[in-house]
């Protein structure tokens, strides 16, 4: 009793030490993983915004600088799309041209000449950047709203993407610790006595013994014959009506899977899953397509044929 306790008090330590640091390392990873994949998703974005707000800048500024009012109010509607909730140019403290989806007047700013920020805010349950930069050269600002959503929503996929993969990931550990816990420390199996032999039958003097005869011979199970086709699984060689008929190693990888359950329907997925398994871009076409090139080798009449049936809507099967 007391052996058996503690093999049980060793089997929990054991799988506490393991499952708590399978469960630490996994943490750590995925913190670390996290933190370089939000940080690079987010310079990506800011980097974007960034280069819109400069692109918009240069532009307001040449358009200033030219005098082209009408242009500048078009540049800027054409900006508030999509992401953009507005956009704003303002010369001299003076607002030339705004376009704006916020409910709220947009407050002015201060920025000073060659400089730029961006500041996060949130309107009507919506979370933007506002970015602000002054114009080159000129007197004034430009000021952009640009919507976040995106960014945080790819950042909580990827937060659920690697808390599955860890979750899966313990499991799997936890799974492999218990069966080798319960191996290291199973109690001792007692000792058995070996089995008694049972002494040879002796045959009575003057009486012939009578011979046994030998089991029958295990039949060949390479070959599956169904009717007039005959396929050897072991030379890979097909005949129909006693004849040799040439096929390519992916029709018979279909062909044999066919005749492995005569009668039985096999669907495309099926089908896909265990005669494509090198390749994953295969689809019902092919399938179809092999099914026409073994008809056209096996049938009497291959328009049509007796052998390969379509069950329509479910898939094809061997005739039996």
């Amino acid at each position: 009793m007391t052996q058996r306790f503690q093999l049980m008090s060793a089997r929990r330590k054991f799988l506490f030490t393991w499952i708590g640091l399978a469960v630490f390392l996994t943490a750590a990873f995925s913190g670390i993983y996290l933190h370089y994949a939000i940080q690079m998703r987010t310079d990506e974005f800011r980097a974007r915004a960034e280069l819109l707000a400069w692109a918009f800048a240069d532009r307001a500024a040449f358009d200033l600088a030219q005098g082209n009012k009408q242009d500048l109010e078009f540049l800027t509607g054409t900006l508030v799309l999509g992401n953009v909730l507005y956009a704003e140019v303002v010369h001299q403290g003076q607002t030339l041209a705004v376009v704006s989806r916020l409910a709220e007047p947009l407050l002015p700013a201060a920025i000073p000449s060659g400089t730029w920020q961006i500041e996060r805010k949130v309107s009507q349950n919506q979370a933007y950047w506002d970015i602000q930069r002054a114009l080159p050269d000129v007197d004034g600002y430009i000021r952009l709203g640009l919507i976040v959503g995106p960014l945080e929503n790819a950042t909580r996929s990827q937060i659920f993407f690697v808390a599955g993969i860890a979750i899966a990931f313990l499991v799997l550990v936890s799974l492999v610790a218990i069966y080798w816990a319960g191996h290291l420390f199973a109690p001792p199996v007692a000792e058995t006595q070996p089995p008694t032999t049972v002494p040879e039958s002796t045959v009575a003097p003057g009486v012939a013994s009578v011979p046994t005869e030998p089991p029958p011979l295990e039949a060949n199970l390479s070959i599956i014959q169904i009717g007039e086709l005959v396929i050897d699984d072991a030379s890979k060689r097909v005949e129909m009506r006693n004849q040799a008929v040439e096929l390519s190693p992916k029709e018979f990888e279909l062909l044999r899977l066919l005749a492995r359950e005569p009668g039985r329907v096999f669907s495309n997925e099926e089908i896909l899953s265990q005669v494509w398994t090198d390749s994953h871009l295969a689809t019902a076409q092919d399938v179809k397509q092999y099914i026409y090139f073994l008809r056209q080798k096996l049938e009497v009449n291959p328009k049509e044929p007796q052998l390969i049936v379509t069950a329509r809507g479910f898939g094809y099967k061997l005739q039996v």
